[in-house]
């Protein structure tokens, strides 16, 4: 579960996500994506969500 997360990513720039197994790493990509809507809260990409 991500809480009160917010990150912005320049064009260009290059990130990296890192963590343990299970974390929801690939779950944030796929959101990111718009495979499916977040449970709650809301994803902003270019002010458009």
């Amino acid at each position: 579960m991500l809480l009160d997360v917010s990150f912005e990513v320049k064009q260009g720039e290059m990130i990296a996500l890192v963590g343990e197994s299970g974390r929801g790493k690939s779950t944030l990509l796929q959101l990111l994506q718009k495979f499916y809507d977040p449970e709650g809260g809301s994803i902003s990409i270019d002010g458009l969500r």
